[in-house]
């Protein structure tokens, strides 16, 4: 049977301007990880082996929300989450006085 030891370790940094974190209209988040970490695998047997892997990860993820019409931000978390078509929310438009091409 294998016997296993790992060890790791990360930093991570955030900035965050949105002006609501559920449904942002406006502002930014930032955030940036670095992990690394190892893993030793001891293999007993008739020559006992040891293996040992290094991992390293780093990410950056930056997300940018403007809204120059409030609907427009709506749209497209309606749109993203597949909840309406297109086609869908245009005839709503329309029968409520909205003017929309069809």
């Amino acid at each position: 049977m294998s016997e296993s030891q790992s060890t790791s370790v990360g930093v991570s940094v955030s900035y965050d301007t949105r002006d609501d974190a559920v449904t942002p209209s406006d502002g930014m988040r930032y955030k940036t990880e670095y992990y690394t970490g190892t893993k030793k695998v001891d293999t007993p047997g008739d020559a006992s082996t040891s293996e040992k892997n290094s991992t390293q990860r780093l990410s950056f993820d930056l997300e940018y929300f403007i809204s120059p019409i409030s609907r427009q931000v709506l749209a497209a978390s309606i749109f993203h989450y597949g909840e309406y078509s297109v086609e869908q929310a245009k005839r709503y438009m329309a029968q409520h006085g909205i003017e929309v091409r069809l």
